[in-house]
């Protein structure tokens, strides 16, 4: 028998027999002196137990952790509840209570941190030259930055494919979003690979269309109604939202621009007196609101960042909620990449829409759209 082959250190697969457990030597153990790498030494768990003195259950206990560090699938399976909204802490506890096994603080964090590496990759990934609709959102998030726990953006950048397949193109974290950090998050799509974009909805914050004319000199920019009509809508009364509602749906349920911009002129007729900032900022925006009366309603359903975003802020604010703050910044990343992993494996539906926007693309971009399927 080989003394000593290193359980917690090294990575375990489980053998034919229950009392069999197959040791891949990856480091020294405190068992005693590990195999030398590479070396496949096969060791009966009761042989490991007998002749260090312990229990049967201590040692297969012990496999379960070393199968924490070194097995992806375990390792997945048990960041899963992490990234569901649960601490450290309640996955410790729910190991104790269904698999029996006490879990030090250090060893959680230590597999929890694996991810890391993922992370990293997920922040530069390759995107194609082309990419038809670009929204632009954020969400606040509590992180503790210098002594004190501040409210930070995180802007997110989800895009949806020719395929069409939507996609979280990148997240960037930041607590003052000025247009050099826009021009930063445009640059860097740019260098990822990015050409051109048809259509970016951003979310009417100010200098962001400027932001994305000046990296895609191209791209039509559009401002999101349900902002618009958040904003308006934060700054009457109770008793004048539903009125100043309906008098917002007329403007962009509109036929056309001409039409809208009457509906914009009643606007201003009706609440220029009790509300200017808000007729202020859809005069602001409107250069940005027009171009989406070039296609049709239904069209103009999909390129709404609350309808495209809105799942994927539910879905991140489910795991989000249970935290009352972040320790820095990598922490909030590294749970919003693994929030974000689980939230795109159930987008498997088609996107409602797609072909009648695409074929409207294709007329009105049609050499843009030359050579790409």
């Amino acid at each position: 028998m080989t003394r000593g082959c290193g359980i917690l250190g090294a990575g375990l697969r489980e053998g034919s027999s229950d009392e069999q457990t197959t040791c891949q030597g990856m480091s020294q153990g405190v068992l005693g002196a590990g195999c030398e790498a590479g070396l496949v030494v096969r060791t009966p768990v009761r042989q490991i137990a007998e002749e260090f003195e312990i229990s049967v259950d201590s040692v297969r206990r012990w496999v379960r952790l070393a199968k924490l560090d070194k097995c992806p699938r375990k390792r997945s399976r048990f960041i899963s509840p992490y990234a569901r909204g649960l601490t450290l802490r309640d996955i410790r506890a729910r190991l104790r209570q269904r698999c029996r096994v006490s879990v030090s603080p250090d060893r959680t964090s230590r597999v929890a941190d694996a991810v890391n590496g993922e992370v990293k990759q997920w922040r530069q990934p390759p995107l194609d030259p082309l990419c038809p609709l670009l929204f632009f959102d954020a969400l606040r998030v509590r992180i503790r930055d210098e002594g004190s726990v501040r409210n930070k953006a995180v802007r997110l950048a989800l895009g949806i494919r020719m395929d069409p397949a939507r996609q979280v193109l990148g997240r960037w974290i930041e607590q003052n979003e000025g247009a050099r950090f826009r021009l930063q998050v445009m640059n860097e799509l740019k260098g990822r690979g990015m050409r051109d974009c048809l259509v970016a909805v951003a979310d009417g914050l100010k200098g962001f269309p400027q932001a994305i004319r000046s990296a895609f000199p191209e791209a039509g920019v559009h401002t999101c109604i349900v902002h618009l009509m958040r904003h308006g809508l934060s700054l009457c009364s109770c008793r004048e939202r539903r009125e100043m509602a309906r008098h917002v749906q007329a403007i962009y349920r509109a036929a056309s621009a001409e039409a809208a911009a009457d509906r914009l002129d009643e606007f201003e007729q009706r609440w220029g007196a009790h509300h200017p900032s808000v007729v202020a900022s859809w005069r602001r925006n409107w250069e940005e609101v027009v171009p989406m009366f070039a296609f049709a309603p239904e069209i103009r359903r999909l390129m709404d960042t609350g309808n495209a975003t809105a799942s994927l802020h539910r879905g991140l604010r489910k795991s989000l909620k249970t935290r009352g703050h972040f320790p820095n910044d990598m922490a909030a990343t590294k749970l919003l990449y693994q929030a974000i992993r689980n939230i795109e494996t159930n987008w498997k539906a088609p996107v409602v829409g797609w072909r009648q926007a695409l074929n409207q693309f294709h007329i009105l971009f049609e050499d843009r759209l030359q050579g790409v399927t």
